[in-house]
Protein backbone atom coordinates (compact mmCIF):
# COMPACT_ATOMS: atom_id res chain seq x y z
CA UNK A 1 0.00 0.00 0.00
CA UNK A 2 1.33 3.63 -0.93
CA UNK A 3 1.25 5.21 2.48
CA UNK A 4 2.10 9.06 1.15
CA UNK A 5 -0.96 8.34 -1.48
CA UNK A 6 -3.59 7.10 1.50
CA UNK A 7 -2.76 10.50 3.30
CA UNK A 8 -2.88 12.47 0.18
CA UNK A 9 -6.11 11.46 -0.23
CA UNK A 10 -6.94 11.45 3.62
CA UNK A 11 -5.92 15.79 3.70
CA UNK A 12 -7.66 16.03 0.31
CA UNK A 13 -10.77 14.87 1.93
CA UNK A 14 -10.22 16.99 5.08
CA UNK A 15 -9.94 20.04 2.97
CA UNK A 16 -12.66 19.56 0.98
CA UNK A 17 -14.91 18.99 4.02
CA UNK A 18 -13.43 22.38 5.50
CA UNK A 19 -14.19 24.08 2.85
CA UNK A 20 -17.81 23.01 2.29
CA UNK A 21 -18.65 23.58 6.21
CA UNK A 22 -17.28 27.21 5.44
CA UNK A 23 -19.09 27.38 2.26
CA UNK A 24 -22.61 26.56 4.39
CA UNK A 25 -22.07 28.82 7.32
CA UNK A 26 -24.34 31.54 6.40
CA UNK A 27 -22.75 34.38 8.40
CA UNK A 28 -19.93 34.50 5.66
CA UNK A 29 -22.23 34.23 3.12
CA UNK A 30 -22.32 37.79 1.10
CA UNK A 31 -23.33 39.07 -2.24
CA UNK A 32 -20.30 41.39 -3.97
CA UNK A 33 -21.83 44.21 -5.62
CA UNK A 34 -19.60 46.98 -7.63
CA UNK A 35 -20.44 50.60 -8.81
CA UNK A 36 -20.90 50.84 -12.78
CA UNK A 37 -20.45 54.24 -14.98
CA UNK A 38 -24.59 55.11 -14.41
CA UNK A 39 -23.97 54.51 -10.65
CA UNK A 40 -25.97 51.44 -10.52
CA UNK A 41 -24.86 48.35 -8.78
CA UNK A 42 -23.62 45.33 -10.84
CA UNK A 43 -24.23 42.10 -8.95
CA UNK A 44 -20.78 40.11 -9.17
CA UNK A 45 -21.92 36.90 -7.50
CA UNK A 46 -22.58 35.77 -4.11
CA UNK A 47 -19.81 33.72 -1.96
CA UNK A 48 -18.54 33.42 1.57
CA UNK A 49 -15.89 36.08 2.58
CA UNK A 50 -12.74 35.57 4.78
CA UNK A 51 -10.48 38.20 5.65
CA UNK A 52 -6.98 36.25 5.67
CA UNK A 53 -3.73 36.95 4.59
CA UNK A 54 -2.61 37.10 0.91
CA UNK A 55 1.39 36.76 0.28
CA UNK A 56 0.66 38.45 -2.92
CA UNK A 57 -1.02 41.56 -1.63
CA UNK A 58 1.80 41.61 1.71
CA UNK A 59 -1.41 41.87 3.82
CA UNK A 60 -4.29 40.92 5.45
CA UNK A 61 -7.39 41.25 2.83
CA UNK A 62 -10.97 40.48 1.68
CA UNK A 63 -11.18 37.56 0.28
CA UNK A 64 -14.62 36.19 -1.36
CA UNK A 65 -15.07 32.76 -2.87
CA UNK A 66 -17.91 31.82 -5.32
CA UNK A 67 -20.72 29.47 -3.34
CA UNK A 68 -20.84 27.71 -6.73
CA UNK A 69 -17.25 26.79 -7.68
CA UNK A 70 -15.02 28.39 -5.05
CA UNK A 71 -13.40 30.71 -7.69
CA UNK A 72 -12.15 34.11 -6.87
CA UNK A 73 -14.74 37.16 -7.23
CA UNK A 74 -12.88 39.01 -4.57
CA UNK A 75 -9.34 39.63 -3.57
CA UNK A 76 -9.08 43.48 -1.92
CA UNK A 77 -5.99 44.54 0.66
CA UNK A 78 -7.41 46.05 3.86
CA UNK A 79 -5.06 49.62 3.54
CA UNK A 80 -4.75 51.54 6.38
CA UNK A 81 -5.93 54.32 4.67
CA UNK A 82 -9.43 53.09 2.64
CA UNK A 83 -12.38 54.25 4.01
CA UNK A 84 -14.64 51.77 4.76
CA UNK A 85 -18.71 52.42 5.73
CA UNK A 86 -20.65 50.46 7.16
CA UNK A 87 -24.53 50.73 6.18
CA UNK A 88 -28.12 49.31 7.45
CA UNK A 89 -26.32 46.76 9.70
CA UNK A 90 -25.52 44.01 7.17
CA UNK A 91 -23.51 45.96 4.41
CA UNK A 92 -19.97 47.45 3.88
CA UNK A 93 -19.22 49.36 1.29
CA UNK A 94 -15.71 51.28 0.18
CA UNK A 95 -13.88 52.66 -2.64
CA UNK A 96 -10.57 51.16 -4.38
CA UNK A 97 -9.18 53.76 -6.57
CA UNK A 98 -10.76 56.57 -8.36
CA UNK A 99 -14.42 55.47 -9.61
CA UNK A 100 -13.95 51.84 -8.05
CA UNK A 101 -16.58 51.16 -5.00
CA UNK A 102 -17.56 47.59 -3.78
CA UNK A 103 -20.10 46.77 -2.05
CA UNK A 104 -20.61 43.29 0.28
CA UNK A 105 -24.03 42.68 1.51
CA UNK A 106 -24.61 39.98 4.10
CA UNK A 107 -27.01 37.57 4.72
CA UNK A 108 -26.56 37.91 8.75
CA UNK A 109 -25.57 40.89 10.86
CA UNK A 110 -23.55 38.49 12.93
CA UNK A 111 -21.16 37.99 9.41
CA UNK A 112 -20.96 41.83 8.75
CA UNK A 113 -19.92 42.89 12.56
CA UNK A 114 -17.09 39.80 12.59
CA UNK A 115 -16.05 41.81 9.23
CA UNK A 116 -16.24 45.07 10.56
CA UNK A 117 -14.56 44.20 13.51
CA UNK A 118 -11.42 42.76 11.94
CA UNK A 119 -11.10 45.47 9.12
CA UNK A 120 -11.15 48.20 11.98
CA UNK A 121 -8.48 45.85 13.89
CA UNK A 122 -6.43 46.04 10.88
CA UNK A 123 -6.71 49.95 10.93
CA UNK A 124 -6.97 50.48 14.12
CA UNK A 125 -10.14 51.68 14.61
CA UNK A 126 -13.38 51.71 16.89
CA UNK A 127 -15.98 49.12 15.42
CA UNK A 128 -18.58 50.80 17.04
CA UNK A 129 -17.99 53.86 14.84
CA UNK A 130 -19.57 53.22 11.36
CA UNK A 131 -16.62 55.12 9.30
CA UNK A 132 -13.10 53.88 9.86
CA UNK A 133 -11.82 57.57 8.10
CA UNK A 134 -12.59 60.54 9.12
CA UNK A 135 -14.81 62.05 6.49
CA UNK A 136 -14.19 65.98 5.65
CA UNK A 137 -16.82 67.48 5.09
CA UNK A 138 -17.79 68.30 1.45
CA UNK A 139 -15.58 66.20 0.01
CA UNK A 140 -16.17 64.30 -2.63
CA UNK A 141 -15.82 61.04 -0.77
CA UNK A 142 -18.32 62.10 1.20
CA UNK A 143 -20.55 62.99 -1.29
CA UNK A 144 -19.55 59.50 -2.98
CA UNK A 145 -20.80 57.50 0.35
CA UNK A 146 -23.86 59.64 0.18
CA UNK A 147 -24.53 58.38 -3.58
CA UNK A 148 -23.92 55.08 -2.64
CA UNK A 149 -26.40 54.94 0.40
CA UNK A 150 -29.33 56.13 -1.53
CA UNK A 151 -28.10 53.73 -4.13
CA UNK A 152 -27.42 50.71 -1.94
CA UNK A 153 -27.42 46.97 -3.27
CA UNK A 154 -30.99 45.60 -3.27
CA UNK A 155 -32.10 43.13 -0.62
CA UNK A 156 -32.10 39.56 -1.54
CA UNK A 157 -34.95 37.36 -0.53
CA UNK A 158 -34.76 33.69 0.75
CA UNK A 159 -37.02 31.47 -1.26
CA UNK A 160 -40.60 31.04 0.06
CA UNK A 161 -40.17 27.89 1.84
CA UNK A 162 -41.37 26.86 5.11
CA UNK A 163 -37.91 25.74 5.81
CA UNK A 164 -36.42 29.33 5.05
CA UNK A 165 -38.96 31.24 7.79
CA UNK A 166 -36.27 31.44 10.19
CA UNK A 167 -34.36 33.02 7.58
CA UNK A 168 -37.18 35.35 6.24
CA UNK A 169 -37.82 36.57 10.13
CA UNK A 170 -33.84 37.66 10.87
CA UNK A 171 -33.88 39.38 7.35
CA UNK A 172 -37.13 41.61 8.29
CA UNK A 173 -35.58 42.13 11.66
CA UNK A 174 -32.45 43.12 10.38
CA UNK A 175 -34.43 46.17 8.22
CA UNK A 176 -36.38 47.94 10.70
CA UNK A 177 -34.12 49.78 11.91
CA UNK A 178 -33.43 51.89 9.08
CA UNK A 179 -36.00 53.69 6.68
CA UNK A 180 -34.16 52.66 3.35
CA UNK A 181 -33.74 49.10 4.09
CA UNK A 182 -37.12 49.16 4.92
CA UNK A 183 -38.51 50.38 1.32
CA UNK A 184 -35.87 48.42 -0.09
CA UNK A 185 -37.41 45.16 1.37
CA UNK A 186 -40.84 46.32 0.34
CA UNK A 187 -39.63 46.51 -2.55
CA UNK A 188 -38.22 43.49 -2.85
CA UNK A 189 -41.42 42.03 -1.20
CA UNK A 190 -43.27 43.64 -4.07
CA UNK A 191 -41.35 42.81 -7.24
CA UNK A 192 -41.00 38.90 -5.87
CA UNK A 193 -44.70 38.96 -5.60
CA UNK A 194 -43.38 37.60 -1.85
CA UNK A 195 -47.12 38.10 -0.49
CA UNK A 196 -48.91 35.89 -3.21
CA UNK A 197 -46.20 33.11 -2.70
CA UNK A 198 -45.58 32.89 0.84
CA UNK A 199 -50.16 32.95 1.06
CA UNK A 200 -49.76 29.47 -0.61
CA UNK A 201 -48.09 28.22 2.35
Amino acid sequence: MNVSGVIGDTYSGLLRQILASKMTDTRRRVKLYELNAERQWDDKGTGHVSSTYVERLKGISLVVRSEQDASLLLESKIHSDTAYQKQQETLIVWSEGDNFDLALSFQERAGCDEIWEKICHVQGKDPSVDFTQDLVEDSEDDRGFDEISESAPPIELPAAELSKLEEISELVQSCLSSPLRREKLATAIENDNYIKVTGNF
